[in-house]
């Protein structure tokens, strides 16, 4: 019924534990699919040490990266849902079988996520759990913890939907993104994976915050093309502009976005494919931010703020925010 798909690159200091880990869950109907990515330590021997039947060894001669490796595993997978872990995490007994359940009891629902714990420490990281709110989260950061997410594989299949590969370092980001449009998310309200943080990891180098940087952009220009269906390369300029702040160098950009502003709103309208209500707070305080860092160029900030803010029917009540934003101008 289930593929777990865990790609392992040089990590034979832990690749053993989250083996053992998923081995070890409560639900048994599963194969686990371990890519090792052209490793150069011990880690291929760690994992042909596993005897266990349900096991599915893969091996790339030289290192593909995690993208790569990932697609190779989807590719792979017979299971009727994919579960991902990473090869230096803890998966707890109860993470396969709670999210396969929730996705069997709730056919509309196409990817479970759930919160995970710090391995050694208190600290939980904690997801929004309800589908309006995941989207509209989706527009700004990831909405999943990577390492605790069920996915329907009909759905990837059928609208052959696979990770970015031009998407380094946001991959998970920009599946999700993928696939809003073919059904509803839910992150279940407890832990069920003990996350580690390690040297080695990929979040910890410097070519991941490059890369991140860059990710980004890729992924809300995927959200300009895919879900407003926006294609005028200003129009997507400029919702890149608003979400992130970048590359806004005057007051005309600032009345392209406030344009934009009004366009994702009657777009969202014709295709419904988030809340009205979360959407136009998502992209209020999106534009509130975007007026209050171009204070430097004066005052005309406050009249271009002012005139999309009513133009757009944004319901707020903005006198404080008004307030704060004329401060900032006149001093």
């Amino acid at each position: 019924m289930v593929s777990v798909v865990m790609p392992a690159y040089n990590c034979e200091q832990f690749v053993g534990e989250a083996i053992a880990a998923v081995l070890g869950q409560s639900f048994s109907d599963f194969e686990l699919i371990i890519i090792n990515d052209g490793s150069t330590d011990n880690t291929r021997d760690v994992i042909l040490s596993f005897k266990d039947p349900r096991i599915v060894f893969l091996e790339n001669q030289v290192n593909l990266g995690l993208v790569r490796s990932l697609n190779k595993g989807l590719s792979s997978a017979r299971g009727e849902y994919i579960v991902r872990t990473d090869a230096d995490d803890v998966a707890l007994d109860c993470l396969v079988h709670d999210l396969v359940q929730f996705l069997q009891d709730n056919k509309e629902y196409i990817v479970c996520g759930a919160n995970m714990q710090l391995l050694g420490g208190e600290k939980i990281f904690e997801y929004p759990s309800h589908n309006e709110e995941l989207r509209i989260h989706t527009l700004n950061a990831c909405p999943f913890s990577h390492s605790t997410v069920a996915i329907r594989k009909s759905i990837l299949d059928n609208f052959k939907i696979r990770y970015d590969e031009q998407v380094l370092d946001g991959e998970d980001h920009a599946l999700w993104s993928e696939l809003i449009p073919f059904g509803k998310f839910h992150n279940l309200s407890k832990v069920t994976l003990l996350y580690r943080v390690s040297a080695g990891q990929i979040t910890n180098t410097k070519s991941y915050s490059k890369n991140y940087l860059k990710a980004r952009e890729l992924i809300f220009e995927k959200h300009a093309r895919k879900l407003f269906m926006l294609e005028k390369e200003e129009e997507i300029k400029s919702y890149i502009a608003l979400v992130t702040g970048n590359n806004i160098s005057g007051v005309d950009d600032l009345r392209k976005i406030g344009e934009l502003c009004q366009q994702l709103i009657i777009n969202n309208r014709k295709w419904k494919i988030f809340d009205e209500k979360l959407l136009s707070k998502f992209i209020f305080i999106k534009w509130y931010w975007r007026c209050m860092g171009s204070y430097a160029f004066g005052k005309k900030v406050y009249n271009i703020y002012r005139t999309y803010q009513v133009k757009t029917r944004f319901i707020s009540n903005m006198k404080a925010s008004l307030t704060q934003l004329m401060k900032s101008i006149k001093s």
